[in-house]
C-alpha cells in the first residue's frame, strides 16, 4: 500500500483541488447531483426543476449545465484543472516531447 503512494503521480495541493477534480470527474460520468435526478428520486421534494443561475427557463440537467451560458467561465476553470494537473502526472521525457498548449488542445 504504501508502494502505490509512493508511485502516485498526481498531488493535491488542496482540498479545493480535490473537490474539484471529483467535480469535473463526477460531471464526466453524468454522476452530478442535479434537479433532474434529484426529482427522480424524491418528485415529492423537488418539483421545480428549473435551472435558477439562468434566466433561460430549462429544466437542471447534466446537459444543461455544460451548455448554460452563465457556466462558461466555470468549464473554463476546470479545463485549465484539468490540463494543469495532466501536464503535473507526465513523465518529464514526455513534457521535453511536447508543450502544454498541445496538450490543453487534445483536453
Amino acid at each position: 500500500m504504501e508502494k502505490n503512494k509512493k508511485n502516485c503521480s498526481i498531488r493535491y495541493t488542496s482540498l479545493k483541488q480535490s473537490k474539484h477534480l471529483g467535480t469535473l470527474f463526477k460531471c464526466a460520468n453524468e454522476m452530478l447531483l442535479v434537479m433532474e435526478t434529484l426529482a427522480r428520486r424524491r418528485l415529492d421534494i423537488y418539483q421545480d426543476l428549473r435551472y435558477i443561475i439562468c434566466n433561460e427557463n430549462k429544466e437542471e440537467s447534466q446537459d444543461h449545465l455544460i451548455r448554460c451560458k452563465e457556466q462558461e467561465s466555470n468549464w473554463k476553470s476546470v479545463e485549465n484543472f484539468a490540463a494543469n494537473l495532466a501536464w503535473t502526472a507526465l513523465p518529464e521525457e514526455t513534457k521535453k516531447r511536447t508543450n502544454k498548449e498541445s496538450l490543453e488542445e487534445t483536453l
